[in-house]
């Protein structure tokens, strides 16, 4: 028994420090769940035919690697905008790509989330787009025919 009571103020004020940390860490996790809860509710093309996705992740990997290997990841601000032309993306910096220079699409699945992953003509980058859940990869893909058409089925 510790009899020493800095030593027990000490001791109780870790403790709270960390259930406080801890309930603020979960409050955190469930509101940003529930704000893409709502974003993916919201997922339509708008009257130019452009489609905000709500992603979680962004990601460029190296074309023939796992795409799970990741040489650059955005969490803070990640962006996925799809026009009929092409998409802009954000990664570590805000780029276009044309609709014609991806090469191919496919849905990566692993427990708990789905990943939209764009293989390009050119270049030895990929993109993966974590979109949390699969059916929003399959609503993205059924908005859009010409990228659909790019997908390439999942092993």
């Amino acid at each position: 028994m510790i009899d020493d009571p800095l030593i027990m103020g000490i001791l109780i004020a870790s403790w709270m420090f960390a259930l406080v940390t801890l309930v603020l860490v979960l409050r955190w996790v469930f509101r940003s769940r529930r704000r893409h809860k709502a974003a993916v509710d919201a997922l339509h093309r708008d009257r130019d035919g452009v489609m905000v996705v709500p992603v979680l992740a962004t990601f460029t990997g190296v074309t023939g690697l796992p795409s799970l290997v990741a040489i650059a990841s955005n969490s803070l601000n990640p962006r996925l905008v799809i026009r009929p032309d092409g998409l802009d993306y954000r990664v570590t910096m805000a780029r276009s790509v044309a609709l014609e220079d991806i090469a191919s699409v496919r849905i990566q699945t692993a427990p708990g989330t789905a990943n939209l992953v764009f293989t390009f003509v050119s270049g030895a980058l990929t993109l993966a787009a974590n979109v949390g859940d699969i059916a929003v990869a399959e609503a993205v893909l059924a908005a859009y025919p010409a990228l659909a058409a790019k997908q390439v089925p999942t092993l």
